[in-house]
């Protein structure tokens, strides 16, 4: 038995999070392994959205095609989070 107080269960993978030995930085229920995998495809996850919008939004737009009000609104948000996501940094420091 590890000598750390148990905070809980990942809740990706379900092992039992021990907060001096495989706790996460962000807390979010994830132990460090699990966060960091996430973590890491962040910047993968903002490139794929990236591409999506231009070969569909964009190019629906540059055909002249009106787009649905839940189109436009799926767009905003998508934009939102690729705007919050180019700010932060790439990596853990």
């Amino acid at each position: 038995m590890s000598k750390g107080k148990l905070t809980g269960c990942c809740r990706t993978c379900g092992s039992e999070i021990v907060e001096t030995v495989n706790d996460s930085v962000f807390r979010d229920g994830e132990c460090d392994s699990c966060e960091r995998v996430r973590y890491e495809s962040q910047p993968d996850l903002v490139y794929a959205l990236d591409m999506l919008l231009e070969a569909t939004i964009d190019a629906e737009r540059a055909c002249g095609f009106e787009l649905t009000e839940a189109e436009v609104e799926a767009e905003q948000v998508a934009k939102a989070a690729l705007a919050k996501a180019y700010d932060k940094p790439s990596s853990i420091q």
